[in-house]
């Protein structure tokens, strides 16, 4: 269940629900707050990852050539010669 602030605090000054009720909904808008902001480290991770593999790849001539060459071997000639 994904909350926004405003029903969150809405459901936190309902003075119907049980206590339990509330803290139980807090904890888990907490914890996909938390999981959200794991999520969101990962994928800046994985782009930094991304970036220095293209930076080593962009500077290194035999990098190049290998990889050239991995995609000659993978892909039919057809796909080579018009995308590449």
């Amino acid at each position: 269940m994904n909350l926004t602030d405003n029903e969150l605090q809405w459901i936190l000054n309902n003075k119907k629900l049980p206590e339990d009720i509330k803290e139980k909904i807090l904890l888990e808008y907490e914890r996909n707050k938390v999981n959200e902001l794991l999520d969101n480290e990962k994928k800046a991770f994985n782009m930094c990852s991304i970036k220095e593999i293209l930076e080593i790849l962009i500077n290194n001539e035999t990098a190049i050539r290998d990889v050239s060459e991995y995609i000659y071997n993978k892909y039919p000639n057809d796909y080579n010669q018009d995308k590449l």
